[in-house]
């Protein structure tokens, strides 16, 4: 079953990006689900991840941080 993605904006206000490395480990995994307002996020970490998501055959980019 899988879990709803939570609504993460006051966690990541409050803490910064400390919140992810956080939420992953209580989910057990190097990637996980997430809510940023209302859009869905996935959090990713690794240089594996860091590689996929820079190569454009993998990510399309529209309005991104960084550009």
């Amino acid at each position: 079953m899988r879990r709803p993605r939570l609504e993460n904006s006051l966690l990541l206000a409050a803490k910064g990006y400390g919140w992810l490395p956080d939420a992953r480990r209580a989910r057990g995994g190097r990637s996980v689900a997430v809510r940023l307002g209302t859009l869905p996020a996935l959090g990713i970490e690794g240089p594996d991840a860091a590689r996929f998501l820079y190569d454009e055959r993998h990510v399309h980019r529209s309005h991104a941080i960084p550009e």
